[in-house]
């Protein structure tokens, strides 16, 4: 007699991956591993643009350049480069040197070289221009755009440079709300402000700076542009301060 084969009553556990809780449990450490990764991803965008301090210019000791084969003449970004609104810049107009910086309000290097600039600014007036630029990476910095419009505004109302310190010393808040603080802050006249920046009056300028910041090679901020050649990172106080004492003091007028 053939005999019926015998049937088991117990049920194979499952894996725990393949568990409700472990399905969970994969989906959490997945999100965390996405968010990790660009987080030290934006870390190292950082370090990367830290490190690479004057990697087309450098300037030597004593104050001279040495200029590598990459460095990009302003004649080759159509003129763009100097191009300023005089309401963001400092020193004499009519000075032989000229320094732009391209910033982001949201970026630590940023607020290190732009300090060492204001100094440089403050000590040697009539030796160089200083001129601000915007380049706000919003991909690491996502309220640099609407830092750059409020600081036009600012400077719209003749106070650029106060609002230039403030966003520096803030750069923790910069959302909409505190950005409209601390035009009341310098004593700007709010109502104007608020009107500016909710417009978003000054974002295709913001956009013109960007543009010409990216088809002059720029990579991060800080970079600079020292006459016709390009330095990235911030620049030393003790080169940079014997760069500028090679140039004569030249009258604004």
């Amino acid at each position: 007699m053939e005999e019926a084969p015998l049937v088991s009553s117990f049920t194979p556990k499952r894996p725990w991956y393949r568990t409700g809780w472990g399905e969970f449990l994969l989906v959490f450490l997945g999100i965390v591993g996405v968010l990790t990764g660009a987080f030290f991803g934006a870390v190292a965008f950082e370090i990367k643009n830290f490190s690479s301090v004057n990697s087309v210019a450098d300037i030597k000791g004593d104050g001279e350049m040495s200029v590598s084969r990459d460095a990009k003449p302003v004649s080759d970004v159509s003129g763009k480069m100097y191009i300023e609104n005089s309401s963001m810049a400092l020193g004499s107009p009519n000075a032989d040197l000229k320094i732009v910086e391209f910033v982001d309000f949201g970026c630590p290097f940023t607020e290190q070289a732009s300090r060492v600039m204001r100094e440089m600014a403050a000590k040697y007036p009539l030796r160089f221009r200083y001129v601000i630029r915007d380049f706000p990476i919003i991909s690491l910095h996502p309220n640099a755009e609407l830092a750059a419009i409020a600081a036009r505004c600012a400077a719209a109302q003749g106070k650029f440079w106060a609002y230039h310190d403030k966003l520096f010393a803030n750069q923790d808040a910069q959302d909409s709300i505190s950005l409209l603080r601390y035009a009341s802050e310098i004593g700007a006249n709010t109502d104007d402000f608020a009107s500016c920046f909710t417009s978003r009056k000054y974002a295709r300028e913001v956009q013109a700076d960007f543009e010409a910041g990216t088809q002059a090679g720029l990579r991060g901020t800080p970079t600079f542009f020292l006459n016709d050649v390009r330095a990235e990172g911030p620049l030393p106080a003790d080169k940079l301060e014997a760069l500028i004492l090679k140039f004569p003091e030249k009258a604004t007028k």
